[in-house]
């Protein structure tokens, strides 16, 4: 009886798992386009050689002696320069004949700005210590953006173009899950690839701006308290998450040509909205449409953020930080969730045309 009992537990067959066909997809497109995470790192590379040379360059070689790693160049109305290091700017920005105006200038790591108006303010300077960082950021989002643009684009395109949606249409998956795997791509996944690099990137710079100090190149490395890395990982979340949804009907767009143009799809995707603009601008003389689609571009910066007042914009540097963030303006703009109509549409249309469309 027992014997009987174990051959019919051997041959029982083992629970089957679940395929996942999503969770495939999306590890399929990520095999596939390897820009998705080759871009960031290569301009993360780039952006880290930059900072290398203008940390270490010539002008901030050890032979030079500087007393701070932030100098501050005063001219004088009536043509008088002052040089000052540190907190001695503050002393010598007084200093000159009554009623001249002075302009500051202020060296950090490389960078530079120049200020009217007398000496840099603390605020001006920690924005000042803080900008290698704040431009990491921003150049790495701008490539994701171009490499997430070229990805809609061609996705839908390039499996027609080589044949192989005939392979990937006779698996189990259907053209729902296909198509929600690659809109996922852009929404979220490169998002995600890009705020890790950002984080990793700042991190090396950090340590960079620490080696220098300890070499002699540099006599102060850049800020860095826990309390401005939670803070800069809170706005770089929050950016990052407003910019997608505001880019989103972009995206679904390029989505739904990628699916129907067979051959041309950037003409095809920006004709429209071209002529569009140029009917408009012909027959009524606004560029109404122009700015709608340009703006979605833009990131959503002034939909998403405090729009910055002329003073602080006249004051140097804008400074991006957690009381600057504004969800509400971008929750309550209509424009936002028009896009996200839009993208939806596009999104449908897509899984439409890669259902029926001839793959040839």
């Amino acid at each position: 009886m027992s014997n009987q009992s174990d051959t019919l537990a051997a041959a029982a067959p083992t629970p089957l798992r679940r395929t996942r066909p999503l969770t495939w997809s999306i590890r399929r497109e990520i095999w596939e386009n390897r820009s998705i995470w080759i871009a960031p790192l290569a301009i993360a590379a780039v952006l880290v050689f930059g900072f290398m040379l203008g940390v270490v360059g010539p002008h901030h070689m050890p032979t030079v002696h500087r007393s701070s790693s932030t100098v501050v160049t005063q001219t004088m109305s009536d043509g008088h320069t002052v040089v000052t290091r540190g907190a001695a700017s503050d002393a010598a920005s007084n200093s000159g004949p009554p009623g001249s105006t002075t302009t500051s200038k202020v060296s950090h790591s490389g960078f530079s700005m120049t200020f009217d108006g007398g000496p840099a303010t603390p605020a001006q300077r920690a924005a000042m210590a803080a900008l290698p960082y704040d431009i990491a950021a921003a150049v790495l989002l701008v490539g994701m953006t171009i490499v997430a643009l070229f990805y809609c684009l061609g996705t839908l395109q390039n499996e027609r173009r080589d044949r192989s949606i005939l392979f990937w249409k006779s698996l189990p998956v259907s053209d729902l899950t296909a198509v929600t795997a690659k809109a996922i791509v852009p929404l979220a996944i490169l998002p995600a690839v890009t705020f890790v690099v950002i984080l990793g990137t700042q991190l090396v710079l950090y340590g960079l701006s620490q080696v220098s100090q300890l070499t002699g190149a540099a006599s102060e490395p850049l800020a860095w308290t826990p309390q401005s890395v939670l803070e800069g990982l809170w706005v770089l979340l929050y950016g990052e998450i407003t910019a997608t949804i505001w880019i989103a009907p972009v995206y679904g767009w390029l989505l739904l040509i990628s699916g129907w143009a067979r051959r041309g799809g950037f003409l095809w995707a920006i004709l429209p909205p071209l002529a569009l603009s140029l009917i408009e601008r012909v027959a009524f003389g606004t560029t109404h449409l122009w700015n709608i689609f340009f703006s979605r571009l833009n990131g959503g910066f002034e939909e998403a953020f405090v729009t910055p007042t002329k003073e602080s914009m006249k004051a140097g540097i804008p400074i991006v930080g957690v009381d600057q963030l504004d969800p509400g303006k971008f929750v309550d703009n209509p424009a936002v969730w028009l896009g996200v109509a839009f993208a939806g549409a596009c999104f449908a249309g897509a899984v439409w045309l890669r259902r029926y469309r001839d793959p040839g």
